[in-house]
């Protein structure tokens, strides 16, 4: 009854070591998937969330904006997934983009790493990503008995005729 679709957006980071080269390669390989987290965490911080709400004009907090935002680094890759939600298809899809953008510029400046890339922006989903499923359902009319059984059990509490 208070269902309000909720619409997610994915975007995806690509991190690769600055001074790669070919004798390097796998040393770098593995110092970039050491600092995937790092990265991850620094998209989150408050900073990059404020620089992205100010970039947007939205009238929410950090905190909420960083409840809007997951990160997923898929298995021994240098990739990063960034997630956003919103009440709308189209801000998901512009607060993705935008943590993306500033939080890759972030992480240039603070920990050095100059091809930080990202490698798929956001795209628009018009499908909900909350969608009631068969569990609310049964949930209601679970509740819906309970409520009919309720009444019956009150109108024969409060019967007080004779009846033959």
């Amino acid at each position: 009854m208070t269902y309000v679709p909720k619409y997610e957006a994915k975007a995806t980071l690509y991190i690769l070591k600055q001074d790669a080269s070919k004798t390097a390669a796998s040393s770098d390989f593995s110092t970039a998937l050491n600092v995937v987290n790092d990265c991850a965490y620094i998209l989150k911080m408050e900073s990059v969330l404020d620089e992205v709400i100010e970039e947007l004009g939205l009238n929410i907090g950090y905190r909420t904006l960083r409840g809007q935002i997951s990160t997923n680094n898929p298995e021994e890759t240098r990739i990063i997934e960034v997630r956003a939600q919103a009440l709308t298809p189209d801000l998901a899809v512009k607060i993705a983009d935008s943590v993306c953008r500033v939080g890759t510029k972030r992480i240039n400046e603070s920990m050095g790493f100059k091809q930080v890339h990202v490698t798929e922006g956001a795209q628009y989903n018009p499908v909900p990503c909350n969608k009631p499923g068969l569990k609310n359902y049964a949930l209601i009319g679970m509740l819906a008995m309970v409520a009919v059984g309720g009444i019956y059990v009150v109108l024969y509490l409060l019967d007080d005729g004779i009846h033959s």
